[in-house]
Formats: structure tokens, sequence, C-alpha cells
């Protein structure tokens, strides 16, 4: 069986991030520290090539195109 290029940790955290859409809410869920769920999503956009969340200072992250059809 091939290998995925992610984790099902991974998988956990950005299923976690896109329903809550607080990385703080996230990390508590899961706890986790934030930058814990920050690493993870980044790794994980890092490994399928795309970004799944729009980060704008103040706002909530908001899942992208590629982030929608991941999920």
């Amino acid at each position: 069986m091939p290998s995925l290029p992610f984790t099902l940790r991974q998988l956990e955290v950005f299923a976690n991030l896109a329903a809550t859409r607080s990385f703080r809410r996230c990390a508590e869920e899961l706890g986790v520290s934030q930058a814990s769920v920050s690493n993870q999503i980044k790794a994980l956009e890092e490994q399928l090539g795309v970004v799944l969340f729009a980060r704008r200072p103040g706002q909530r992250p908001t899942l992208t195109r590629e982030g929608t059809a991941f999920r």
C-alpha cells in the first residue's frame, strides 16, 4: 500500500480547524498548543503543495478553494 503524503493527525487538525475556524479553539479542543496546530497545517500545505487556509491578521482562517476541495 503506498503511503499518503500526510498523517492522520494532520487530517484531524485540518478537520478541526476547518470546523472551528480558530487556531486557538482548535488547539484547545485537541489539547495541543496553537503553534502545534499552525505547524501541522503548514506541513500539510507544504506536503500537498497548496494553501488550504487563507490567513489574514485579525480575521478567522477561511478555507481556500483548494482547502474546500481537500475537505
